[in-house]
């Protein structure tokens, strides 16, 4: 079973690690289901556009760095050097709560239990990243690591431990015990190829380098390339997404974006979109939800098809989003966190 509970990622820089989610929806009550075919999560909080729902607008002032869904609430960070501040809120909306001050906190999870991410606040003061972690009811924030041999790029999670990829040279992908021990190196590439993006499921952990690979999370077995020659890692987080048995990759090799389905088991991979140069892809139930740049958000069925413009954002800065099991879309911008209903 899968712990990491959203697929969450920057629209441009967007991303799918986790799956999960409840069977759940925040729409209006006695709104019609029917989200229309193009609509901006910017005309105000309650712009009356159908299927698209208001959450908050408290905190969203400054820029958003992680946003991550799970059963219950909404998380984000905001990115300040000195007021940076982890938040929370209900799926349905209602108070927004201060869980932590951390400064510069980036990609963030949460198992419903907990929230980790990768804090960079320390480096301010000439130390070292760190992997943090903050109970969802509040409490200490725990630093779980100190990462003293490289710039951590992405994180995961699942039952036991949380996983990150360190993308200096030599790059790696590590992993700790959620409640902190011993660092364990599952892969060390000494050229430096790990990229950012990084997921796992009930067996392994998928990460970018040259392709998309695969070994077993105890770090036993070989190395497993899903899809070679492909730039995987094209946003920081967001290069690929893993949905059931299938791995969804945005191919920017040789300078045409799309992206390719391909199954986990290895095989041969398939173009599922070829047009609209996507940047960066989520997976769900409701299907791939990928970005073109800053410009509009589609949704395209999991087995390929025709894509469909689920929003246009319109704010000045690149939202966030994080897509919940259900199909249930969830956009961090500076202006308000809103919800958007897919169909």
């Amino acid at each position: 079973m899968l712990v990491g509970l959203c697929a969450c990622g920057r629209v441009g820089d967007l991303g799918a690690t986790h799956d999960g989610g409840a069977a759940f929806d925040v729409m209006d009550a006695g709104r019609d289901s029917t989200v229309p075919t193009e609509a901006s999560v910017d005309a105000g909080c309650d712009s009356g556009v159908v299927g698209i729902t208001c959450i908050a607008t408290a905190g969203l002032e400054y820029v958003t760095a992680a946003l991550a869904v799970d059963d219950s609430n909404i998380y984000w960070a905001k990115s300040g050097q000195i007021d940076g501040v982890l938040l929370k809120i209900g799926r349905d909306g209602g108070t927004t709560t201060t869980l932590a001050s951390t400064p510069l906190l980036r990609e963030i999870v949460s198992d419903g239990t907990t929230v980790f991410g990768m804090s960079n606040g320390d480096v301010i003061a000439g130390g070292l990243p760190t992997i943090i972690s903050v109970p969802v009811a509040g409490g200490a924030v725990t630093k779980l690591a100190t990462v003293a041999d490289g710039a951590v790029s992405c994180i995961a999670v699942d039952e036991s431990s949380v996983y990150w990829t360190l993308s200096s040279v030599p790059s790696a992908v590590v992993k700790i015990p959620k409640g902190g021990g011993t660092i364990a190196t599952l892969v060390s590439n000494p050229q430096g190829l790990v990229r950012g993006t990084i997921a796992v499921d009930d067996a392994s952990v998928y990460w970018a380098a040259g392709g998309v690979n695969k070994l077993s999370k105890d770090g036993g077995g070989t190395v497993t390339t899903l899809v070679a020659g492909v730039n995987a890692g094209v946003g920081p987080c967001q290069g690929f997404a893993i949905m059931g048995s299938s791995a969804f990759v945005v191919d920017s090799d040789g300078g045409a974006y799309d992206i390719l389905s391909v199954s986990i088991d290895g095989g041969d991979a398939s173009v599922i979109v070829d047009s609209g140069s996507p940047f960066a892809v989520l997976a769900g139930s409701a299907g791939i939800v990928w970005a073109s740049g800053p410009g509009p958000i589609y949704v395209t069925p999991l087995g390929g098809g025709a894509a469909r413009v689920i929003t246009t954002p319109l704010s000045t800065t690149l939202p966030l989003i994080a897509l919940a099991r259900d199909g249930t879309l969830y956009m961090a911008t500076d202006r308000q966190l809103q919800s958007i209903r897919i169909q």
